[in-house]
């Protein structure tokens, strides 16, 4: 019989690991893009928070959180020896693209609305502006106000359950990442838990 190697991880170590990875993670993003970049990755063409980028954002710190902490834990718990060889699973991938899809869709759809008001302006139609509700130049953006509401200031309830839903999942896959590496697996290849398909 074949018998796959495994570590056992204290959780104090794959605690300070995650958070060394998230640690790790903003200070990249903070020398790459800037103090209060981050914020910035998550603002609209519009100058109003994106619910999409906040979803892209939040599941791409997850994805990474994940990622980095395995290769550290089983470069650690491997003599050195293995470095690299974790994959990422299909429905992980699939709720990355279906981010940058949905990012992609909002933007068109943000870009289409200022669009028609630039014209309308162009025309000289009265109160033009007032076309595009979530005109930025009346009020900066907030984070938890843009999240869940809609363009006309509204509480929406499919916003609120985006974001509720997105956050509650981020959190699960977490704790399941947290729990998958208390076993560390050495076998030369390793693939990530994978997130549920619902």
């Amino acid at each position: 019989n074949l018998q796959i190697d495994t570590q056992p991880v204290t959780p104090w170590m794959r605690f300070v690991t995650m958070m060394g990875a998230a640690a790790l993670l903003l200070l990249f993003a903070w020398v790459v893009l800037g103090k209060g970049a981050i914020a910035n990755l998550i603002l609209g063409i519009d100058g109003l928070y994106s619910k999409s980028k906040f979803q892209l954002v939040v599941w791409f710190g997850v994805l990474m959180v994940a990622y980095l902490s395995t290769l550290w834990l089983r470069f650690c718990y491997s003599a050195n020896l293995l470095i690299g060889t974790v994959q990422i699973p299909a429905n992980l991938l699939a709720l990355s693209g279906l981010s940058a899809l949905t990012f992609a869709g909002a933007k068109a759809i943000t870009q289409t609305k200022q669009d028609r008001v630039d014209a309308a302006v162009a025309k000289g139609v009265p109160n033009a502006a007032s076309l595009y509700k979530s005109n930025v130049k009346g009020r900066l953006p907030n984070l938890v106000y843009d999240l869940v509401h809609d363009d006309n200031g509204n509480v929406d309830l499919g916003d609120f359950q985006m974001v509720l839903i997105t956050l509650v999942a981020a959190l699960t896959y977490i704790v399941q990442v947290f729990m998958f590496l208390r076993a560390l697996d050495l076998s030369v290849a390793v693939t990530l838990p994978d997130a549920d398909s619902t």
